[in-house]
């Protein structure tokens, strides 16, 4: 019980400060890297918000792109290279869940089709979802924002658009009404495309609009983990 009133304190403090981490968009997620080389290297990539006057001196970091908001503001606290264009990876799937959670119910069911399982890596991230098989949206969500399953986020693009293509239609409308110009999306998941990237800065935009929805159900997830 000590726990959960700690995180309760904690969580709201946690989900004000967004840091939006992401590899170069040239990056491959299959070409051969040396990551302590690259880590090392970009330590030396300037801190922008270091150039501020009386603005506390942030620190090194080895991401190729980093930012620090404040969320209900906005204003940014900590900056990184935060406009260019880089690989969100599984970062994606926080515009996955604020597009679910604005169109379903949570006690809708998921049902999961064969393309939503079979479209997806077998030893990437995901929950075991075979085809046929139905879930809660919560649950859904979960899977996704704790499990990071990626054939979840394509079985929950497909329930809230009627297919993946029109889900991705749904996501470059959203990265457009919040005025995004270093972002375009490709898939729900994440998982490669040279057509999908977005910036530090547009990340953390993002976060800041999804934390309005799900702030609530994730303060119950990571208290399940407990």
């Amino acid at each position: 019980m000590k726990f959960k009133n700690l995180c309760k304190r904690i969580l709201p403090v946690a989900l004000a400060a967004v840091m939006a981490l992401a590899l170069p968009v040239n990056v491959k997620a299959d070409d051969p890297v040396d990551y302590d080389a690259l880590a090392e290297a970009r330590k030396s990539l300037p801190i922008q918000s270091n150039a501020i006057t009386d603005w506390p001196q942030g620190p090194e970091v080895s991401a190729e792109g980093a930012i620090l908001i404040e969320a209900k503001t906005g204003a940014i606290l900590y900056a990184k290279n935060i406009d260019e264009r880089l690989y969100p990876a599984s970062t994606t799937k926080i515009l996955t869940c604020t597009l679910a959670m604005e169109n379903c119910d949570l006690d809708e069911m998921v049902t999961f089709s064969k393309e939503a399982i079979n479209s997806v890596p077998w030893d990437g991230s995901k929950v075991g979802m075979d085809p046929g098989n139905s879930i809660t949206m919560e649950q859904a969500l979960e899977a996704i924002l704790v499990g990071s399953a990626n054939e979840v986020s394509n079985g929950v693009a497909e329930h809230v658009a009627g297919s993946m293509d029109e889900f991705v239609n749904m996501m470059n409308k959203r990265v457009e009404e919040l005025g995004l110009e270093n972002t375009h999306f490709a898939n729900a998941n994440g998982l490669y495309d040279d057509n999908h990237y977005t910036s530090a800065y547009d990340l953390a935009i993002i976060a800041k609009d999804f934390f309005k929805f799900i702030q609530p159900l994730l303060f119950t997830f990571f208290c399940n983990l407990i």
